[in-house]
């Protein structure tokens, strides 16, 4: 894979200039980020752990709880989403919601549509996004499933190299666990092999891929077969 050549100096002013921007947007709006030290704490927690304990209400116990999400800086953690013509918010790009409005669907469940802003060096761009909200699940649990709430870039000085392979959801060996995780999410499983190492299994539809570890790091990647 062919990555795109990166200007160090240039991109670390714009980075620092962005961070400047975004921390104080984040703390005008009463959404001041986390100390940095506590973002790997979160990145490894379940979004049923960073949850609040409550149980699921109503729609409007539901939107009351979610909005307190409005007005701060989310980051989108995997995929990409349409969010007007011609407009995605891909992976790990920064988006702001300004508003939720509930819309009730022919079952029990609402579509709940996202009033957003794109951020970033250039400016904000506005849009939606509609996401399918059902009784007995909570509404926070799955925009935080869907958007980090703590900049995912702040306290990894990671090089460029790393965040675009996690961009695109692909790997190379030598990345870290929290690599691995930020690219492709949690594992299906994770086993210990005879020699030692550690495996973690993805599954998907229509394949299986098996990673092994040494320590920290990803050492092979295996297709598996069934032959």
């Amino acid at each position: 894979m062919t990555l795109p050549r990166y200007n160090t100096r240039n991109r670390r002013k714009t980075s620092l200039h962005f961070l400047l921007f975004a921390v104080s947007a984040a703390v005008l709006s009463g959404c001041a980020s986390a100390p940095a030290e506590k973002y790997a704490q979160e990145f490894n927690m379940t979004v049923a752990e960073s949850a609040e304990s409550r149980q699921p209400g109503n729609i409007d116990d539901e939107i009351a709880g979610a909005k307190k999400l409005t007005g701060c800086p989310l980051w989108l953690r995997k995929g990409r989403i349409q969010i007007g013509e011609k407009l995605y918010v891909l992976k790990l790009d920064r988006i702001e919601i300004t508003d939720m409005i509930p819309v009730k669907t022919l079952g029990a469940g609402y579509n709940i549509e996202l009033k957003m802003q794109k951020l970033d060096e250039r400016g904000s761009k506005p849009g939606n996004f509609t996401i399918l909200w059902q009784p007995g699940t909570r509404l926070a649990e799955l925009l935080e499933g869907q958007f980090y709430k703590n900049d995912p870039f702040l306290g990894r000085e990671w090089d460029p190299e790393i965040w675009e392979l996690i961009k695109n959801d692909q790997l190379k060996t030598g990345m870290t666990k929290e690599q691995v995780r930020m690219s492709w999410g949690e594992p299906t499983f994770i086993s210990k092999v005879p020699d030692s190492r550690e495996r973690w299994s993805y599954e998907w539809q229509y394949q299986k891929k098996y990673l092994y570890f040494e320590n920290d790091n990803l050492v092979q990647i295996k297709e598996w077969h069934n032959d």
